[in-house]
């Protein structure tokens, strides 16, 4: 089935509310310099909407030209981006999940986390869109789930998305996913506050070398401007722990081993064939475990004994005595906060409204 230019169940009318956010110029080309790297074919899309600017199915068949850029992108001219998908921009396939936790649910926790750490992912107003690549070419479909029939959209040739930082017609802007972690990192140290990131996954290859993958994930953002005009955060300060699963616990608490290597892209990293296959982690993996893996999902038949794999993780930073720590602050504040209530007669001024109801 191909897919129209536009997108169903969502209006493509343009944001011309007064509260309409502002246009940020160097926020959008920050996102064109992203499509430039990534080899991504992009054009002009109507500011607040996700109608293209003019016919831009010619752009399948040749590159714009300099002169075409600068005249679709440039300061003062209000405009979201495009990305052709398919061929032309190195193999992309869009997998647009229009339902709350869609992604999550369809990849499963533990590969979704890993796709997080590894791929380009944008939050949209219904979901999420997961950028991929693909050697061969794939057909552009719609997956219905219940009774939702644009559950998913497969967006690969002869269509386009709207990217980061173009403005959704609700209002929102289209951010890379990975942005919201990182601005609460940042936040918190611009506060003076050290962040840990602690993370439980498959005991497999890949899986023993997410920390890298997620703090790659962070650095990529380290340049970019969020919407509101804060800048990126370098993660340098960053500290990441990966807890479980480790040998010794799977050993332990006999949790189920899988005899084989086979990834969420449904290849095998034991295979010769593999890309990945004669890496020196894959290797120094099968020397040292075998041909075999203990996914993360294991722990629901020791349900007593992940709660205290994961309660010892945090203690490990914030002490033994947090929970104790917490509840005096919380009944501090608690206390201040009746104070405040009983200085200023607001219990009066609330009871006399309701009277009034």
């Amino acid at each position: 089935m191909e897919l129209n230019d536009s997108f169903p169940n969502d209006s493509g009318t343009p944001n011309t509310s007064e509260a309409c956010p502002r246009f940020d110029w160097p926020n959008l080309r920050k996102g064109i310099e992203f499509c430039e790297r990534e080899k991504l074919r992009y054009i002009p899309v109507i500011w607040g909407a996700k109608r293209p600017a003019f016919a831009w199915k010619t752009f399948q068949n040749r590159p714009p030209n300099f002169s075409e850029l600068a005249e679709w992108f440039h300061e003062g001219k209000p405009t979201n981006v495009g990305i052709i998908c398919g061929g032309v921009s190195n193999g992309l396939v869009a997998l647009c999940f229009n339902a709350p936790n869609g992604a999550m649910k369809f990849f499963g926790q533990e590969l979704w986390h890993k796709l997080l750490a590894s791929t380009f992912i944008v939050k949209t107003p219904r979901g999420v869109h997961v950028y991929l690549r693909s050697n061969t070419p794939m057909p552009s479909q719609f997956v219905a789930k219940g009774g939702n029939q644009t559950w998913l959209e497969i967006r690969a040739d002869g269509n386009y998305i709207a990217a980061p930082p173009s403005l959704h017609p609700s209002g929102v802007f289209y951010e890379n996913i990975g942005v919201e972690y990182a601005k609460r990192f940042k936040q918190a140290e611009d506060r003076g506050l050290k962040c840990v990131l602690l993370y439980c996954g498959d005991h497999d290859p890949d899986g023993l070398r997410i920390s890298e993958f997620i703090r790659k994930s962070l650095e990529d953002l380290e340049d970019i401007v969020w919407s509101e005009g804060t800048e990126g955060y370098n993660p340098d300060n960053l500290e990441i722990e990966r807890f479980g699963l480790n040998y010794n616990f799977i050993e332990t608490n006999k949790l189920p081993w899988i005899d084989d290597l086979i990834i969420g892209s449904k290849k095998d990293l034991a295979s010769p064939s593999h890309p990945n296959y004669h890496l020196p982690y894959v290797q120094e993996y099968i020397k040292t475990f075998g041909i075999r893996k203990c996914e993360a999902n294991a722990l629901v038949i020791r349900p007593k004994e992940a709660r205290e794999l994961v309660t010892q993780a945090i203690k490990n930073y914030l002490g033994p005595d947090a929970i104790w720590r917490f509840l005096e602050k919380e009944q501090d504040i608690r206390q201040q906060f009746a104070t405040l209530r009983r200085t200023t007669g607001i219990d009066e001024a609330i009871g006399k409204a309701l009277e009034l109801l």
